[in-house]
């Protein structure tokens, strides 16, 4: 009898423990809830990462010659984060800004302290081809996404392009070439170019001779003055003897207006059809008016554009920045974009999950569609030719044409 009752006792036992295993794979198997709790009744919280804000470190030149165009592109990313809450995806973004001062020493000494210091998610800015070739070999070390904001250097998408580069704003080649064709064709066939003396301005000035002259124009002669330069007066004078249709002036900011104000006092622009790269937001002076007023210009941006992105950006800016004209803003404003839209659509700040995506992106750009092209991580963009005009004691320009799906080719065409 005892051995009976001893063997119902552990009988029950094992049922039970059989019944509780049985249970708890039940359990298991309804993700925890019992089947009986709805699934979201208690969200999950985020997690560590999603939770710290993305830290993006912005190098930018602020002084010297060239800060006007950095403190233009600092605009734009301002005001795209505003528009945005200061949110990527459901994160904060931290913005670090660093002054290059246009000098490639302390754009490696910032580029450093933003990677070793700060410890940036993700990295963009380059105001100037200079800075942008001098920390190259560093990005592509560091394996840091890095946005490329206004330096157009050429090489960063030839034979320096690096996985980890991409070019928001367009390459020197883009820059000096675009317009050629239209030049060519409508304005002049002979034409007499005065760049400057760095990387953008020789690779400009290449690209225009090229694309000018197999559109069946002449360049003349080439000049390069320093960065700087207050006296045109010699060049002035090469202009008048060698008497072109054109001359092709890429002028940065304040040296672009002294050789326009000068190429009017030498008597030249009623003779000669000028291009001038000046930026129109710096044109604010009766002089200075008076000097581009018939000149022609180029642009990446028409503000015109009949698209919701362009009419968004525009109010906003005009809001913002009652007292500016777009130009570099554009730039800065589709950096931070394409930032936005990569870390979105990679669901990471990983570099190798954020490059597969960076490769072929695409956003509705106030310029238009914006498509990054793999072969050269560089953007296919338009390009607007215009031609400065004084109205209401202001100046402002008329678009004249548009140059469509403007690229540059997969390797350097001078070297074969």
């Amino acid at each position: 009898m005892k051995t009976d009752s001893h063997f119902s006792y552990k009988g029950k036992q094992s049922s039970l423990l059989i019944l509780l295993v049985i249970l708890l794979v039940f359990i298991s198997a309804c993700g925890g809830n019992g089947g009986n709790v709805p699934a979201n009744s208690a969200p999950e919280k985020p997690t560590a990462s999603d939770s710290k804000p993305v830290k993006l470190g912005v190098i930018l030149t602020l002084s010297g010659p060239f800060a006007a165009i950095g403190e233009g592109v600092k605009r734009g990313v301002e005001l795209y984060f505003d528009l945005n809450n200061h949110m990527v995806g459901n994160r904060k973004v931290e913005l670090i800004y660093e002054d290059d001062e246009g000098n490639p020493q302390v754009a490696l000494r910032k580029f450093h302290k933003l990677v070793d210091e700060d410890k940036v998610d993700v990295l963009s800015g380059m105001t100037i081809s200079t800075t942008l070739y001098a920390i190259r070999d560093e990005i592509d070390r560091s394996k840091i996404p890095f946005i490329v904001m206004n330096a157009g250097g050429n090489e960063i998408s030839w034979e320096r392009k690096s996985d980890y580069i991409y070019r928001v704003s367009v390459s020197n080649y883009q820059a000096g070439a675009a317009i050629s064709e239209y030049i060519a064709n409508n304005v002049g066939k002979k034409a007499y170019v005065v760049s400057y003396d760095n990387p953008a301005g020789f690779e400009q000035a290449e690209a225009f001779k090229s694309a000018y002259e197999a559109a069946g124009g002449q360049v003349l002669q080439m000049d390069f003055p320093k960065v700087g330069t207050n006296d045109f007066a010699g060049f002035m004078t090469q202009i008048a003897k060698a008497k072109p249709d054109v001359v092709f002036n890429m002028g940065p900011t304040t040296d672009g207006m002294r050789f326009a104000m000068q190429f009017k006092e030498f008597g030249l622009k009623d003779k000669i059809a000028l291009i001038s790269t000046v930026p129109i937001d710096l044109a604010n002076t009766p002089e200075l008016m008076a000097a581009l007023d018939g000149v022609y210009g180029i642009k990446i941006f028409n503000d015109t554009l009949d698209n919701p992105a362009t009419k968004k950006f525009m109010e906003a800016f005009k809001k913002k920045y009652p007292n500016i004209l777009p130009n570099a803003e554009v730039m800065g404003y589709d950096s931070a974009m394409v930032v936005d839209k990569a870390i979105e659509k990679a669901g990471s700040t990983k570099s190798e999950d954020l490059v597969k995506v960076l490769k072929n992106i695409s956003i509705d750009s106030p310029r238009g569609k914006f498509v990054m092209d793999p072969k050269t991580n560089n953007p296919i963009t338009d390009f607007f030719a215009l031609k400065f005009v004084v109205k209401d004691g202001k100046l402002a320009f008329e678009y004249v044409a548009t140059m469509k799906d403007i690229g540059m080719p997969e390797k350097n065409p001078s070297k074969k």
